[in-house]
């Protein structure tokens, strides 16, 4: 993220997505993964890892007990404790027909199917599990993240140009 030394380890995604023992009697946040990272970024990152939390819980509330527990436990309470923070990451829908941006959409149907036969990974599979896959042929990254079995992140990669064939 930066060039300063590593000095602490970034949960990727982040810890608060996990329930932690005493939430669920379960331990979902062992066997996390971690990421290289300075002090001042690791830190400054924990409104941005709520609002992910909440984004991700209002959307999947209703799709596994963990989730709900998340949503009616760590989230209300935070949104008790800090209403100031929180307005600003909810918003009312007033169309209920939502149609998707259809360039987004495309992108995630390519990216779906590129990944299809990769093996699902992950430690704790009822919070987050993921797919990852590398083309030598096109250089290209595409990494599925799967929250709840409901909430969706895709990342897809290109190769970085160079001049060869720019100069038209």
């Amino acid at each position: 993220m930066c060039d300063a030394v590593e000095s602490s380890r970034e949960h990727s995604p982040p810890s608060c997505l996990f329930p932690a023992m005493e939430d669920i009697r379960r331990d979902l946040r062992q066997n996390l993964v971690t990421v290289p990272s300075c002090d001042g970024h690791n830190s400054k990152k924990s409104k941005d890892d709520e609002f992910l939390r909440a984004v991700i819980l209002q959307v999947a509330v209703n799709s596994s007990e963990i989730a709900q527990n998340q949503f009616m436990g760590k989230l209300l309470r935070a949104v008790e404790r800090k209403p100031h923070v929180y307005s600003s990451f909810f918003s009312v829908i007033e169309n209920d027909n939502v149609v998707p941006h259809q360039p987004i959409h495309d992108a995630v149907d390519v990216t779906r199917e590129f990944l299809k036969s990769e093996i699902i990974k992950g430690q704790n599979p009822e919070v987050f599990k993921y797919r990852l896959r590398y083309d030598d042929a096109t250089r290209i990254y595409a990494f599925a993240a799967i929250f709840y079995d409901f909430f969706e992140v895709y990342s897809i990669s290109s190769p970085v140009l160079t001049g060869a064939g720019l100069d038209a």
